[in-house]
């Protein structure tokens, strides 16, 4: 199972303010394929890895 979401405005704030990440980034996509979650920075071209648990949070 797949899923995305792309987090701009509040939503993105809330999330960078939960990871601690500096936010300079616009938008931010969050992916969850089947148990592994990551989000990709527009900003700096690449995908991070990220905690399931908070990942279904934006979903």
């Amino acid at each position: 199972m797949q899923n995305s979401i792309l987090l701009e405005n509040n939503k993105l704030k809330e999330f960078c303010r939960e990871l601690n990440i500096e936010c300079n980034t616009s938008k931010i996509l969050i992916k969850i394929n089947n148990n592994k979650a990551e989000y990709y920075n527009f900003d700096d071209n690449c995908f991070y890895e990220l905690d399931l648990e908070i990942a279904k949070k934006y979903l």
